[in-house]
Parts: C-alpha cells; sequence; structure tokens
C-alpha cells in the first residue's frame, strides 16, 4: 500500500520501486511476490522510461511465474506471446466438474475425487480454493461425513489463507456458534455458483427513509445516471435537475451528468458549463475530464488537452481507451510527462466508460448488496414470435420482498412476463454497516429466447431451470 501510495498518488516512481524491490527480497514466499515484482518493472518500464533497467525484472516473472497473469503482463511488455494461465485451466477443468455434476449429482465420489485433483494440480489458483471448498461441502452435506467435512474445512482454510473461501470457513465456524445461517447462505449463493442474467441486479439507488433533500437527491441522481447509461436522455436531463432542485448545494455529479447529456446531444457550450460546474464542484464522475479533453482538442488548445489527457489516464487505469493512450504513449501518465502534438492528440479516441455514470453501494452506505434468493422463471408468451430482452426496476424492501416492479425497458407481450415473474423473486435484503436493512431500487434484465420445440413436446422457459421446480400461479419457482 504504502508503494502503489508512492507510485499513484505522490508520483515518486523511484521511492516506490525502492520498496517493491524490498518486498520482492525479503518475502519471496508470499503470494504478493509476483504482483510486486512486476509493479517494480512497470515502474521502470513506464514510469521512469527505463526499459533497461526493467527487463531483468520482467525476465525474472517469465521465468519464475510462467503460467500467471503477472508473467503474462511481463510477456505482454517484451512483446513475447501470452501463455494460457494456470487459473484459466483451472476454470475449465471445474467448469467440467460442474457439468458432471450435474449429470450425477447422486454420485458424489465420482466428481469429488475430480475436485481434489484439480486442487492438487493448481495449488496455487482461486478455483483450487473454490474446489477444495465445494469437496467440504459436498463431504458434509451429501456424503454426510461431518468429521471428515471438519478436516477439510480446516484444510481450506490453512491452505488458502489469503482467499474468500478460508473466509467463508471462518464465517461458518462463527454461524454455528451466533446462529447467522441467513449470512452463510447469503455468501454461499454468491461464491458458489454463476449468477444468472435474470438474477443479477445492478443497483440503481436506496429509497430515503425520510423526505430529506440529501437522501432524494440521491435517489433522483441514481435513477439519472441509469437512465444516462441506457441513453434516454431526456429521461436523465430531467433526473439529474431534480437532484439538483432537492440538493441546492454541492452536486458535482449531477452537474457532470447533465455535462455529458448536453454533449452527446451536440449542444456543446451548454455542456462545457455544466462541465466546468462539475469540477468547481468536485464531483467524482471524470466524465468533465474526459469532454473538456475533447472540447480542448476540438479548439486546438494543446496545452489544456494534454492536461485533461493526463488526468484521465492517471485515474482511470481500468478503461480500455485509457490504456490504449498509455501504450501508444507511454510518457503520457509518467511523472514527467511530455506533451502529444495536437494533430496526434486528433488521432486519439477516448471514451468515459460507464462507470463514471454509477455510484459505488459505498457512497449510499451499503456493505451487503441485495441478492436474488429465489426466482420465478418467466414464460415464454404464446403470442410472441421472436428473442427479446426487458429491464424491470424493483424496489426491494427490507424483509426481501418486491415492493414495486416496474417496466424501465422494453415492449409487450414481453414486459408483462417480465414483471409478473419478478414480483414472485425473493431477496436478500440490502445492509449497512451496522447491519441495519435497506430499502433500495435495483435493475434487473430479464431475457426472452424464442423456444424450440422440446423432444417431450413440451415448450422450453425463458431460461433452463437445473434445481428444484415447484409450480406456482406466478411461474415457476426456483429454490
Amino acid at each position: 500500500m504504502i508503494a502503489e501510495l508512492y507510485r499513484d498518488r505522490l508520483s515518486l516512481p523511484d521511492s516506490a520501486a525502492v520498496i517493491y524491490e524490498f518486498l520482492v527480497d525479503r518475502f519471496p514466499d508470499s503470494d504478493q511476490r509476483a504482483r510486486a515484482l512486476y509493479s517494480l518493472a512497470w515502474s521502470h518500464f513506464e514510469q521512469l522510461a527505463d526499459p533497461v533497467t526493467a527487463r531483468p525484472y520482467l525476465d525474472q516473472l517469465v521465468a519464475e511465474y510462467g503460467a500467471t497473469v503477472h508473467a503474462n503482463a511481463a510477456r505482454r511488455l517484451l512483446e513475447l506471446p501470452v501463455v494460457r494461465t494456470a487459473e484459466a485451466q483451472a476454470e475449465e477443468v471445474y467448469g467440467e466438474i460442474e457439468a458432471l455434476k450435474m449429470q450425477q449429482p447422486d454420485a458424489p465420489d465420482v466428481w469429488i475425487s475430480r475436485l481434489d485433483a484439480l486442487t492438487r494440480e493448481y495449488p496455487t489458483t482461486v478455483t483450487a480454493a473454490r474446489a477444495a471448498y465445494l469437496a467440504a461441502w459436498a463431504i458434509e452435506n451429501i456424503v454426510g461425513d461431518s468429521v471428515a467435512a471438519e478436516a477439510r474445512y480446516d484444510s481450506v482454510a490453512a491452505r488458502f489463507q489469503r482467499s474468500e473461501y478460508a473466509d467463508l470457513v471462518e464465517r461458518r465456524r462463527r454461524s454455528r456458534r451466533d446462529g447467522t445461517l441467513t449470512k452463510m447462505a447469503r455468501t454461499l449463493k454468491t461464491l458458489g455458483q454463476a449468477v444468472r442474467q435474470e438474477e443479477r441486479l445492478l443497483l440503481i439507488a436506496v429509497e430515503p427513509d425520510s423526505l430529506d433533500s440529501t437522501s432524494m437527491s440521491r435517489k433522483y441522481l441514481g435513477f439519472a445516471m441509469r437512465a444516462h447509461r441506457r441513453e434516454q436522455f431526456e429521461r436523465a436531463e430531467d433526473l439529474y435537475r431534480a437532484s439538483l432542485d432537492e440538493q441546492q448545494g454541492r452536486n458535482g455529479n449531477a452537474h457532470a451528468g447533465l455535462g455529458d447529456v448536453a454533449w452527446q446531444q451536440g449542444y456543446y457550450e451548454d455542456a462545457i458549463e455544466h462541465l466546468r460546474t462539475a469540477l468547481k464542484e468536485k464531483a467524482t464522475s471524470l466524465l468533465p475530464q474526459y469532454r473538456l479533453f475533447q472540447y480542448h482538442v476540438q479548439q486546438a488548445q494543446q496545452d489544456s488537452a494534454n492536461r485533461y489527457l493526463r488526468l484521465v489516464t492517471r485515474r482511470d487505469r481500468d478503461n480500455p481507451d485509457a490504456l490504449a493512450v498509455i501504450d501508444r504513449f507511454p510518457t503520457v501518465a509518467s511523472a514527467e510527462p511530455e506533451d502529444v502534438e495536437i494533430d496526434l492528440l486528433e488521432t486519439i479516441q477516448l471514451e468515459p466508460s460507464d462507470d463514471n455514470l454509477r455510484q459505488p453501494a459505498a457512497f449510499y452506505g451499503i456493505v451487503e448488496q441485495p441478492l436474488v434468493r429465489a426466482a420465478v422463471a418467466a414464460q415464454y408468451p404464446p403470442s410472441a414470435s421472436d428473442s427479446a430482452t426487458v429491464i424491470v426496476d424493483v424496489l426491494i424492501t427490507r424483509e426481501g420482498r418486491p415492493d414495486s416492479v416496474r417496466a424501465f425497458l422494453g415492449e409487450e407481450p414481453f414486459l408483462s412476463a417480465a414483471v409478473s415473474a419478478v414480483e414472485g423473486y425473493r431477496f436478500y435484503a440490502a445492509e449497512d454497516r451496522s447491519e441495519r436493512r435497506m430499502e433500495v431500487w435495483v435493475e434487473i434484465a430479464m431475457p426472452f429466447v424464442l423456444p424450440t420445440p422440446a423432444a417431450d413436446g413440451i415448450e422450453a422457459a425463458v431460461a433452463p431451470v437445473d434445481t428444484l421446480n415447484v409450480d406456482s400461479a406466478a411461474g415457476t419457482r426456483v429454490e
């Protein structure tokens, strides 16, 4: 953390390199060594513009850490072909085991042995920890040998100490003491299986529990950002203005959103006014920096354009566009950046990512995000003849029920089918740091796939149901 502070916040790559080198030498057995070694090489290669000094560290990464993410990152800097990582190989094997588990759920010995083999073959991967935990769970819940299961859980905690599965073992132990089985089930759901599209909840906003203006402003801001992401600009503009009306004080992100909406519709002067206000009001979104870069390029203002280009490339490293700029102009984000000439600036394609149109859960005080506890598979409408995806908004109560389900995007007859299905969902409610439940709005994308006639003459539902089904009036309950 100290090294990253020197590297990213203070722009002191020499100091960062000293600490990274200490980590590499002092902790040869740490699972963080490869990360430190790559950061050391990257600091020399990118920030200090010294590829000669970086080369031995990159070669060491490739030699010592073969099929890993960090070794592949080193190969890219060395312009060598990347290799398939051990994690990717382990994930493929795990997928095969899961398919076998679905085919033979009552023959655990068959696939538990495969899980054990995966753990032995790929011992340093996250997937190995996941496989070891699943094997322990199967021994406990399917085979029924609690003594052997406890030994396996202990092994997971000892062998994969830094993984979330070791943490899950500890939480399981606490749940036995404290009776927090619901918490454990919730965590199992997040770790133990892939989430289907119709169970993915995208947080929109928190429903205020009072009429105070700040809470209402944040709610409007969340809905505005979602409409903005979905390119419904008029709706987004109305909601951003509602957010500003509720909160007369500093609201930089609302101004950033209004500026970007105006920009995307071609109202550049209006956009610049809002974007500059957003900067004055300390917007956390980087939309102003992106659009002001483009504006100054249009105005052939090289110095200002370079200033905003540096801000974006330093602060938004998760955006592929920003990374592409750094690859093309390596010094742009360095401690001593060089200006890019205006004729080259005009060739840069740099668009903000959707992450700039989301507020993190922490913004609303959420620690535990809501999850689907039980889903209902929507039935394909008999009058339909195509595939479609419908987006619905859901207000999840503190009891985990859908208090309000309303359509946001889509057409009939799919809209009614989606709303009807989601009204039968049950959820784990969102929680704050004090484990107090919160009412939140989420977005669910419900896919409808044109069914093909099944062999037994029964039409397929929207999504394959591979667990226990109980018929209900609303559809098919998936527990």
